[in-house]
């Protein structure tokens, strides 16, 4: 038996997207981090999550691609930069993810 059956149709890419974030406790416990102390730098993040900082910078990586997370101020020399949660993009791939697993009509995007 296959370890992973592939959907038929294709999920919806908001929804593949969805699962890639939502689908992780420390990602999640990354986003509420984010959320909870807004501009803060991944080596921040890492400390008071108390993991490893490449597992952060690979997560914050992810959540940047995803839209979730936003740059709120670009690094330049020694200063890192700093990142904050886009709640708009949170709720639209919460609700996209939701519409789909209600066996609602998902919009594409």
């Amino acid at each position: 038996m296959p370890k992973f059956v592939r959907p038929n149709p294709p999920l919806p890419m908001s929804v593949s997207i969805a699962t890639r974030v939502f689908g992780s406790e420390p990602i999640a416990a990354l986003i509420r981090y984010y959320a909870s102390n807004s501009s803060r730098t991944m080596n921040e993040a890492a400390n008071s999550l108390e993991v490893p900082r490449q597992m952060v910078n690979r997560h914050t990586k992810l959540l940047l691609d995803a839209g979730v997370l936003v740059i709120d101020q670009e690094g330049s020399g020694p200063q890192p930069a700093t990142y904050r949660v886009d709640p708009e993009r949170v709720d639209m791939l919460l609700n996209e993810l939701r519409t789909y697993l209600q066996r609602r009509d998902a919009a594409s995007s």
